[in-house]
């Protein structure tokens, strides 16, 4: 039997969707575990996101926590 494959927008879900559990799990656990750059690159890159489409998620993201915070 061939292994199920996921489509791109599945797959956006399905690790969406796991971010945000695990979110809820470390937010229960009270743990605030980071990950460096180099680690979300490679994340992306194995799920199929430029390094260029990413540094302008992470510089859109920076700028709204810079404006919530002012």
């Amino acid at each position: 039997m061939a292994e199920k494959e996921f489509t791109q927008n599945q797959i956006r879900d399905i690790l969406a969707k796991a971010s945000e559990i695990q979110q809820s799990k470390n937010d229960l656990e009270s743990e605030e575990r980071g990950i460096t750059s180099a680690e979300l690159q490679e994340i992306a890159s194995e799920v199929g996101i430029s390094k260029e489409v990413l540094i302008k998620a992470i510089q859109s993201v920076e700028s709204r926590a810079k404006q919530e915070f002012n």
